[in-house]
C-alpha cells in the first residue's frame, strides 16, 4: 500500500465545525456523513494500515496468568 499524497477533512456544512464530516484521500471520497469520533477512528485505522506492513504480526502477551 502506498501512502496517500493528500488527506483532506471537510465539514459537510461549510463553516460549521460541529457538523458531520467528509474524508477525502488523494481526491477520492472514502467517507461521508461521519461524526468527529468516527472520523478519528477511521483516520487512526488508515494510519495503522500504512505504518504496519501487511505481513507483520503483532505479538500478544497474556495480561493475566492462570494457575
Amino acid at each position: 500500500m502506498n501512502p496517500p499524497a493528500k488527506v483532506l477533512i471537510e465539514a459537510q456544512s461549510p463553516g460549521d465545525s460541529r457538523s458531520l464530516f467528509r474524508l477525502l484521500i488523494d481526491g477520492r471520497v472514502v467517507g461521508k456523513d461521519l461524526t468527529a469520533a468516527q472520523l478519528h477512528l477511521l483516520i487512526g485505522e488508515i494510519l495503522r494500515l500504512i505504518a504496519l506492513p501487511s505481513n507483520a504480526t503483532i505479538p500478544i502477551r497474556a495480561t493475566s496468568t492462570r494457575s
